[in-house]
């Protein structure tokens, strides 16, 4: 117990020293100036053949964002903006945020760990994907994670922040540790089936009308659902498993 809140209060105060740090304008980050005097933006673009239909992605540095389209190579773009009280290191912690496939796998990575002259990075990787695409395995940290799309399997492995997901999927595997799911499932059939697990989880998983499924795990007995939604054993399985949260299933 002990554990679950420090995990909780540290995430509490990550999330006011980044509000801190920033400001939204017109869905642009900027720094605080009093904080932050001097800031650098960059936009790096990556492109990459793949063999087959599943694909790996490693991020950690920042908010990613992975979508479908009619290509035949993946597209990276990195949005990269640093900050802090000196301006000579602000293109040197740009150049340490880059992007690297090895052995079939994506990575985001920042090399910068000079926290003394550069106190504020943020960095937001959006991935574009052939419809080949089937199967996805992402591994964040700190940050969250919008997928759109039809896919076969997906996998997440979180430790703090938001998921959200909106399209067809036959299998899905998550865990995150401390945060909330927004998940958004065009279809379900009942050969269909999710398993969700972590410490503190809040968050809602919205399905089509008509839709039966199965709810089991330790959070089964916990999970708000909408009169109008039936539970039918032959259906969808979820299998849910959290120490504290808050789910509600809708349509």
């Amino acid at each position: 117990m002990k554990k679950m809140v420090a995990g909780f209060v540290s995430v509490i105060i990550i999330t006011l020293i980044l509000t801190s740090c920033v400001q939204k304008n017109k869905n642009k980050i900027k720094f605080n100036k009093e904080i932050v005097p001097y800031s650098k933006e960059e936009t790096s673009d990556y492109s990459y053949e793949i063999k087959g239909t599943s694909l790996e992605v490693n991020n950690n540095c920042g908010n990613l964002k992975i979508e479908k389209s009619n290509i035949d190579k993946i597209k990276v773009r990195i949005e990269k903006l640093v900050g802090g009280k000196s301006e000579d290191k602000l293109q040197d912690a740009l150049d340490s945020i880059n992007c690297t496939l090895e052995n079939e796998v994506v990575n985001i990575n920042s090399i910068w760990k000079d926290k003394t002259t550069i106190n504020s990075i943020n960095v937001e990787t959006t991935i574009i994907v052939p419809n080949s695409i089937q199967s996805i395995n992402i591994k964040n940290n700190i940050g969250n994670v919008n997928i759109a799309g039809n896919y076969d399997d997906l996998k997440i492995q979180m430790e703090n922040g938001e998921i959200s997901y909106n399209g067809n999927l036959k299998k899905g595997s998550i865990f995150l540790k401390i945060g909330s799911i927004d998940l958004n499932f065009q279809s379900l059939k009942s050969d269909y089936s999710y398993d969700i697990n972590g410490e503190i989880i809040n968050g809602k998983i919205k399905m089509p009308k008509g839709i039966e499924f199965n709810i089991i795990g330790s959070m089964a007995e916990k999970v708000k659902i909408k009169d109008e939604i039936n539970i039918d054993e032959e259906g969808a399985l979820f299998d849910i498993n959290a120490k504290v949260g808050n789910i509600n299933i809708e349509n």
